[in-house]
């Protein structure tokens, strides 16, 4: 068990050393540092609790489904955003093809 254990330590390792996991850590920290971008999405946020508020109100929401819109629009125009949007699949794919690949192994 404990050369298991080892062994997947080495493998989370090589995850965290590859350039595709660093490229999204500095995605994330140049987000993070990007206010105007968090604004963006705090706006986007705010809206959506308030679409579903509305929505479990019975209320109309069409007013704010095309401000939410409007913002969505605005957040896909950054090239940061969409960078680390498309990293966040790559990265997936990463694990998912891992995650496959064990589970191929034990069936």
């Amino acid at each position: 068990m404990e050369k298991i254990k080892k062994k997947f330590d080495e493998l989370i390792q090589l995850i965290k050393d590859s350039k595709l996991y660093n490229k999204y850590q500095r995605l994330l920290i140049e987000m993070n540092k990007d206010q105007e971008l968090n604004n963006l999405i705090s706006e986007i946020k705010e809206l959506q609790q308030q679409i579903v508020i509305k929505e479990h109100q019975l209320k109309p929401v069409k007013e704010l489904e095309i401000k939410l819109k409007k913002k969505y629009q605005q957040l896909y125009k950054s090239s940061l955003y969409k960078e680390y949007l498309k990293t966040t699949k790559e990265l997936n794919i990463m694990i998912q093809h891992i995650s496959n690949r064990i589970q191929i192994f034990f069936n």
